[in-house]
Parts: structure tokens; sequence; C-alpha cells
């Protein structure tokens, strides 16, 4: 579960880390948070460590109330002490000072690391935004052929019912011709019937007999 970086949690961190032996770094303290902001964690952190370093050097201070006591007792007590404390003070200052520094070089590593990722996912975003852009103009193209597909389609297919209008006019026109030649072919037929090839020079023999016939009177 990710706990949401605040100087509180980070500082619970802080604790937990140093309890384990562990130096508080910025990677650690965002593992242990489970996550959490390495913005705000590397903000806060720093601030943190360096109280807590002050607050060591405050602590190893002798106090000014030691003077007060007798001479002797007082100077031999406040020297063992002040030996352990400023001892104990130094080891612990020592000891924080090296954890600063290498708190300080993995903050440097984790910049770097920021840094790097940033590089990359800008390459990424670039990359993104050029196949988005081909992308949205193959889909402007193959949108346009699509209309200009459809228009020639509607164009052929009014082309294609022209046509069929004209062959069905074409058919009709050749059986209203055809009815019309069998029709001429019967009246020809039937006059060929009525007046034969030969009708002609059986009439004119006819006609000058009868002329004759009427020229033995006179």
């Amino acid at each position: 579960m990710t706990t949401k970086a605040t100087p509180e949690t980070i500082e619970q961190a802080v604790d937990q880390l140093e309890a384990e032996g562990e130096v508080p770094t910025v990677r650690k303290v965002g593992a242990m948070l489970g996550g959490g902001s390495l913005a705000t964690i590397h903000k806060y952190l720093p601030v943190i460590l360096d109280r807590r370093k002050a607050e060591a050097r405050k602590a190893a201070e002798l106090p000014s109330d030691l003077s007060q006591l007798s001479a002797d007792l007082a100077t031999k007590m406040a020297a063992a002490i002040f030996s352990r404390v400023d001892k104990d003070a130094a080891a612990r200052v020592e000891r924080i000072e090296a954890d600063a520094r290498e708190r300080i070089s993995s903050a440097h590593a984790d910049l770097n690391d920021a840094i790097n990722e940033i590089d990359r996912l800008e390459v990424e975003l670039q990359r993104a935004t050029v196949n988005l852009s081909e992308q949205q103009s193959a889909a402007t193209q193959a949108t346009t052929r699509a209309a200009t597909a459809e228009g020639r389609v509607t164009q052929l297919e009014s082309e294609l019912t022209r046509l069929s209008e004209t062959v069905s006019n074409a058919h009709k026109a050749e059986r209203e011709a055809l009815a019309e030649a069998a029709e001429l072919r019967g009246q020809v037929a039937a006059l060929e019937k009525m007046f034969p090839k030969n009708s002609e020079s059986k009439i004119q023999p006819e006609v000058h007999g009868a002329g004759r016939m009427g020229a033995d009177p006179d």
C-alpha cells in the first residue's frame, strides 16, 4: 500500500530505517512508503536530516550550569562527562556526515536517473505524437478515398441504371421492329396470294381478244 509522502511520514520512515541500521536515502524512504512522490521526499528529507544533525550537535554541548558545581569534583565530572559526550557526539556527527554524504551521492544518482527517465519519456512522447499524426493523416486519406469511392459507386450505379434502361428500350424497340416486320411479311404474303406474278400476262390477251371481238361486226 502506498503512503502519501509528507514531512511526518518521511520522518517516520527515517526513524524506522535508522532503527534497522540503514542510511536514509530518497530511494529507501520511497521504498519504505511504498512509492510516494520522489520530488516531495527529495524536498523534505535533507531538511529532516539537517535538523537531526543540529539537534545532535546541540545535545553534545556542555551544559553551562556545570560550572556552578564544586571546582574539583565539578571539573572532573564535567571533564569525564564532556569527554564521553564529546566522543559519542563526534562519532554520531561523523556518522551523520557520512550518511549525509551518502544521501547526497544517492540524491545525485536519483536525480540523474530522473533526468534520464524524463529524456526517455520525452522521446517516447515525441514518437507517439509523430505516430498519432501519421495515423490521423492516414485516417483522413482513407476517409477521403472512401468518400471518393462512394461517389464513384453512386456514379456507376446511375450509369448502370441508365444503361439498363437503354438496353430495355433497345429490346423493346427490337421486339416492336420484329413484330412490324412479321406483320409486313404477312401482308406481302397475302398480296402475293391475291396477285400472283403471272396474272398480268393472263389479263393482257384477254383484253386484246376482246378488242378483236368488237372489231368483227364492223
